[in-house]
């Protein structure tokens, strides 16, 4: 004669198919939030090299009006800025891809006018800002800066040879940077202006860089070595 299950074996059985799903919906749950988590990161590290390269070109990062979805959108659509070689990111932004985190929620993007950096942030699977799931990230252009005004000042030593070859023959230093293009010093294009397109200015007998704000007398004004 068979005998059939007890009571208390089918309760253990059950008990046990129950701890095995427990432990493989944990598993699955915990795949699918690291792999959400990676998409994020993923996004956000196209959108820095995407700011990084905005800001090589316009010396800015765009405009923070509080709508990162409106404002990042300058990384594909010229927004007038001086410089803007775009697009910055290959993909559109129809479903504002680049501005969502993988939870489908905007990034927070914030950035003050005249810095050297900006930030973009997802709040995390919970999508509450303020809790320890937050991604925020830092984009730093300080070295991107740094590279143009080396460039700028590796320039004007090659002005400043020529422009010394000007005062041995003329007697006198010359008054732009017109004269030494004039007089054959220089043959070079790119060394009329400065990496922000401005001609290279006489300063008390050299040639100085009016720097970003393309003014002489500012405090970014750049002087060869």
């Amino acid at each position: 004669m068979e005998k059939g299950f007890t009571l208390l074996e089918v309760i253990v059985v059950l008990a046990i198919i129950s701890i095995f799903a427990g432990i493989v919906g944990t598993v699955i749950g915990t795949s699918v939030l690291s792999t959400e988590i990676e998409a994020s990161e993923e996004s956000m590290n196209v959108l820095r090299d995407a700011l990084l390269a905005y800001y090589a070109d316009t010396d800015e990062f765009p405009a923070a009006t509080g709508n990162a979805e409106i404002d990042l959108a300058d990384l594909v659509t010229d927004p007038g800025a001086t410089g803007w070689d775009g697009p910055y990111i290959s993909s559109g932004f129809e479903n504002s891809d680049f501005a969502r985190d993988a939870w489908k929620r905007p990034l927070a993007y914030a950035y003050t006018s005249g810095a050297t950096s900006c930030s973009i942030a997802s709040n995390g699977p919970d999508g509450i800002s303020g809790n320890s799931d937050d991604m925020p990230m830092t984009i730093d252009a300080t070295a991107v800066y740094r590279r143009k005004t080396e460039r700028v000042r590796q320039e004007l030593e090659v002005v400043k040879v020529a422009a010394q070859a000007y005062a041995t023959n003329n007697g006198f230093y010359p008054g732009g940077i017109g004269d030494l293009f004039t007089g054959g010093y220089l043959s070079d294009e790119s060394y009329r202006r400065d990496e922000w397109l401005t001609a290279y200015q006489v300063e008390s007998n050299q040639f100085i860089s009016c720097g970003p704000d393309m003014a002489p007398g500012g405090g970014d004004d750049i002087y060869p070595y």
